[in-house]
């Protein structure tokens, strides 16, 4: 019984940290401007990005998946006005190194970033609280407040 268990522990941390990127929790706030390509302030909106590489485990796609549901059940208004975004990248495609480098991302990374007055006023990496709690009831209620939190802070 013991050996089942821990493997079944082993087999967990393995699946965890096989895809996983960015490892830290939180990297607050940053105040860089971030502007459309004509130089104007973008709006005032939640960015979800979701970085990847170009062979994804069944758990990474599960995540991009929970996490387009709830955007698509729960904040359809908000998706539909621009208020959230969701991007994919994949970290191994030259044009998203730029992006790849700033946050940090080598593998899979799920990253919200809350953009208000045309300025990055929050960062925070989603991503092991993701991996740990995909397969739980914990999951979509959790994701659901973390958006909440995030777009609390637009106002």
């Amino acid at each position: 019984m013991k050996t089942i268990k821990f493997l079944s522990i082993v087999a967990l941390s393995s699946l965890l940290f096989s895809c996983s990127g960015n490892k830290e929790e939180n990297t607050s706030s940053e105040q860089q401007s971030d502007t459309t390509k004509t130089n104007e302030p973008i709006k005032d909106h939640l960015a979800i990005y979701d970085f990847h590489n170009e062979h994804r485990c069944v758990t990474c796609i599960a995540i991009e998946d929970a996490v387009k549901e709830i955007l698509h059940k729960d904040f359809q208004k908000e998706f539909d006005d621009g208020t959230i975004t969701f991007d994919l990248y994949n970290c191994e495609a030259e044009e998203n190194q730029d992006l790849v480098e700033e946050y940090g991302a080598f593998g899979t990374t799920l990253a919200f970033t809350v953009f208000k007055d045309g300025k990055k006023q929050d960062v925070k990496d989603l991503t092991n609280w993701a991996f740990e709690k995909i397969e739980t009831e914990d999951f979509e209620p959790g994701m659901k407040k973390e958006i909440q939190a995030s777009l609390d802070k637009l106002k």
